[in-house]
């Protein structure tokens, strides 16, 4: 039988034999299976599958790699064939398609809810303290990645979120759970922010979990602070602890900034606190008192020559541990914390009446008309200074009435 020139080449299909047989030559060799899908023998010993086809939009000729053999078997070659056939049939270039569906691949994964939560806190951060910011992370990451990161964020609804916060309400965190019950909905109102949702499945949890007992950081009433002095004079507290808590009396500032003050934040009798400490991201000026002033005198022996005034006890390079101050005002059975001094100094102040701007200023609570902070700062800092000088003779007087020599 004479074979028509015009009929498309008769090609004999490969053979697993055959495909493990085939070696490598100085050029690429190619093994053709029929239907444009081939074998390229690379001279490195590599196979690799593609097909050959002519693109729909232009009729010029293209090839689109399947994939590595063996990875990729005779009969998955195939079967990539026939799928890529049928794209080219309905006039679908194969390796636009590929990209198209690489592109799609992408877009949902970016679409994760941890993808999102990532993105989210990463701007966020900027805007609070390193270590706040890190804290909120690690509740984030311990207690609902794990359940709904893989899940793409338009898909989670408020029976996910319940299922993933309820190990927390099941172990009693209650505190925690509320935490981040409040961060995932600022990351799905960021969601709402960039298009990818229309409402925040967050906001449809009333009622959803228990609430914990609100404590407000437990404050002595003014009349208690004799209780307070006297336990600082008790043998079972060191002498370090018993200046920290003294310091953070006198400056009413917060834990975290009080055990992490540096030697160089303090200039004369200013205490510049960086913004990185802050909560709010500004600079605090604490007008420091008399009796502050001692303090740190008190402390130069100890800690003069390391970077913090309250070093770490076994690790001095580092500051001391923000929360050893709580730990020691519980085994002295003062019913208080150390955030709760601050509440204390401040209901004192009020109560004396003193100027309620000025109190809010000492406790570097943020006014959000940057404009008017920035002027308030310089304004009040002599009105400050008057302020914690009278709240340090204050501490003086009481300590001496509760604790005569």
């Amino acid at each position: 039988m004479v074979r028509d020139s015009n009929m498309p080449k008769l090609v004999a299909p490969l053979t697993t034999t055959r495909i493990n047989a085939a070696k490598p030559g100085l050029t690429v060799i190619k093994l053709s299976d029929g239907g444009g899908l081939a074998l390229w023998v690379m001279p490195t010993g590599k196979k690799v599958w593609r097909l050959q086809y002519r693109r729909p939009a232009d009729g010029k000729q293209d090839t689109v790699t399947i994939g590595n053999y063996p990875e990729v078997s005779l009969a998955s070659a195939r079967e990539r064939r026939e799928a890529l056939r049928a794209d080219l049939a309905a006039k679908r270039d194969p390796k636009l398609e590929d990209r198209r569906r690489e592109m799609e691949r992408q877009c949902s994964d970016a679409l994760t809810f941890q993808h999102v939560s990532q993105e989210w806190w990463d701007r966020w951060k900027e805007s609070v303290t390193a270590g706040y910011a890190d804290q909120v992370w690690r509740v984030l990451e311990t207690n609902v990645l794990q359940t709904l990161g893989s899940m793409p964020v338009g898909d989670i609804r408020p029976p996910h979120i319940v299922w993933a916060l309820s190990p927390m309400e099941a172990r009693g965190a209650l505190v925690y759970l509320r935490r981040a019950h409040k961060t995932l909905s600022m990351i799905f109102a960021f969601a709402i922010a960039r298009g990818l949702l229309e409402y925040n499945p967050a906001s449809d949890l009333n009622g959803a979990f228990k609430s914990p007992e609100t404590s407000n950081f437990r404050a002595l009433k003014p009349d208690q602070l004799g209780l307070l002095l006297s336990a600082l004079h008790k043998d079972d507290i060191n002498f370090q602890t018993r200046c920290l808590i003294k310091w953070q009396l006198l400056t009413m500032s917060r834990p975290r900034e009080a055990a992490s003050t540096r030697w160089d934040e303090i200039e004369g009798d200013i205490w510049t606190i960086p913004a990185s400490k802050m909560k709010r991201r500004r600079d605090h000026m604490v007008p420091l008192s008399r009796q502050s002033l001692a303090l740190l005198e008190e402390m130069r022996p100890l800690s003069g020559h390391l970077e913090y005034v309250f070093p770490h006890r076994n690790a001095p390079r580092a500051h001391a541990n923000e929360g050893s101050a709580n730990v020691a005002l519980k085994r002295l059975a003062v019913p208080t914390t150390a955030h709760g001094l601050r509440a204390l100094a401040s209901t004192t102040l009020n109560e004396e009446g003193f100027d309620s701007r000025v109190v809010e200023m000492a406790l570097a609570h943020a006014d959000q008309n940057t404009t008017r902070a920035a002027y308030n700062r310089a304004e009040y800092l002599t009105q400050r200074r008057e302020m914690l000088q009278w709240w340090a003779d204050r501490i003086d007087d009481i300590d001496k009435e509760a604790n005569p020599q």
